[in-house]
């Protein structure tokens, strides 16, 4: 008898098994949950990002930040270094920070002040709709609305040397 209910208990683990990897299976080949679908990437277009482009600008720079993160708020002298960088160059390149429409932007712009983070704008964005699924985010759109660079999480120095290079337009 316990044999019997052993061989019965593993056939039914296997069993288990075999069928949830056949659903995963079935659903990553659907592309239902490919993380890449929903977070923003290099090459993604779309008109709120096009949106963003000013006028007479090559490019925008969009920060993507939470007031409650605690990357973002340790990210926040980079953010200060990429500002002073693209003022030190002719670059006519528009920074923006962004908060997401369901934030409280007031506790945003508390930190900024409080870091001398001084963007040249500070809006509240759906982040949903333009595919950020997390902060900080970093994000270079050209004047097309094309997604240039990309960046995200709290960045170490070597990325942040990269990102600066990468960005900063002469």
């Amino acid at each position: 008898m316990s044999k019997i209910k052993n061989t019965l208990e593993y056939t039914s683990y296997l069993a288990i098994i075999v069928v949830c990897t056949v659903v995963l299976f079935k659903l990553n080949a659907s592309g239902s949950s490919s993380p890449d679908s929903l977070s923003i990437q290099i090459g993604d277009r779309s008109d709120d990002l096009k949106s963003l482009v000013a006028q007479g600008s090559d490019e925008t720079i969009l920060i993507a930040l939470s007031p409650t993160c605690p990357f973002c708020a340790d990210s926040m002298p980079f953010y200060k270094d990429l500002i002073e960088s693209r003022n030190n160059s002719n670059s006519n390149q528009k920074i923006i920070i962004a908060v997401d429409k369901s934030a409280p932007i007031e506790e945003e712009l508390l930190l900024l002040t409080k870091s001398n983070v001084s963007p040249d704008e500070i809006t509240q964005l759906d982040f949903a709709a333009i595919k950020v699924n997390s902060v900080p985010t970093l994000i270079t759109i050209n004047r097309k609305g094309k997604v240039t660079n990309h960046y995200r999480g709290l960045l170490n120095e070597q990325e942040q040397k990269e990102a600066l290079a990468a960005i900063i337009k002469p």
